[in-house]
């Protein structure tokens, strides 16, 4: 399944949220630079909460302070929905 062909569709879903964000930061290359580690932490957040089939993590150092805490208890609730992470 093409994960872009929900965002054109008008659908809701994580593909039509990250489509929908990338067209307001003008990211017509998929790609876009977060200014703010808030913001960065509340994509990361989002996109653990509204997966449905699959969560690719990779990070070189994962602390165990706030954030850390918070996101790995948002990849833990998507792996108890069933989510393959």
């Amino acid at each position: 399944a093409d994960p872009g062909a929900e965002g054109r569709s008008g659908t809701t879903g994580l593909a039509g949220h990250v489509t929908e964000g990338l067209r307001r930061l003008a990211a017509g290359a998929g790609v876009a630079l977060l200014a703010h580690g808030r913001d960065a932490f509340a994509l990361r957040a989002a996109t653990a909460r509204t997966a449905t089939r699959t969560l690719d993590l990779q990070y070189y150092v994962w602390n165990g302070d706030l954030t850390g805490r918070l996101l790995a208890g948002e990849v833990l609730k998507a792996a108890d929905r069933g989510v393959h992470v």
